[in-house]
């Protein structure tokens, strides 16, 4: 399936046109040139990605109990494959709160059940997607090794999550040349603010 963005180039993905009858997307950053060069893929999760999510968060007529929880948007590239989902404590009822200045109600008048898309035109929003762009940015023009700017990613990544209070669970699974057979490990940030890797069993 191709999901072309808004201004119709079809080498960049929204994740966003997808059916909201969906619980979510995988997609391919099968370049990672990162956010410069042809503008093409993005290392991790682009702040598109983030936004996409919560189109996945809804019921709907043909999903009455979807959880937003349930929710996920993943992404492979040459390291693996990413998942990102909210948390559990993430409930129908809170999700307004919990992501407040964040996503915004959307009207549509043949659901009874609240939705909630992304609000990109926040402040909140517009700061994060600058930051997050400009921390990929910093980490790709290193001369670093590929296991070093991993980490230096996802470090990125949690960090823009956590000053912002974007709530997100981040998961990954070891490509192991194409095998992916190894176990999920949930990405956090321990007490110096480095990431630390729990295998989900």
């Amino acid at each position: 399936m191709v999901f072309t963005s808004t201004n119709g180039n079809k080498k960049q993905l929204d994740a966003g046109n997808a059916s909201w009858t969906f619980f979510g997307v995988i997609h391919l950053h099968p370049l990672n040139l990162g956010i410069t060069s042809t503008g093409v893929g993005t290392p991790l999760f682009s702040a598109g990605d983030l936004g996409a999510i919560f189109k996945y968060v809804n019921k709907s007529s043909e999903q009455p109990n979807r959880k937003p929880s349930e929710a996920f948007i993943g992404v492979v590239n040459k390291y693996g494959m990413y998942m990102m989902m909210l948390p559990n404590n993430v409930t129908s009822e809170n999700i307004a709160t919990e992501y407040k200045g964040f996503i915004k109600e959307k009207e549509v008048d043949f659901v009874t059940n609240k939705r909630y898309v992304i609000d990109k035109k926040t402040e909140k929003w517009s700061k994060l997607e600058k930051e997050l762009e400009r921390e990929y940015l910093i980490v790709e023009k290193t001369n670093d090794a590929e296991d070093i700017k991993k980490k230096k990613y996802e470090r990125a990544l949690l960090l823009v999550l956590k000053k912002y209070g974007l709530k997100m669970n981040i998961y990954f699974l070891e490509a192991n040349e194409g095998s992916f057979n190894s176990s999920w490990q949930q990405l956090t940030l321990n007490n110096n603010s480095q990431v630390q890797y729990t295998t989900i069993n």
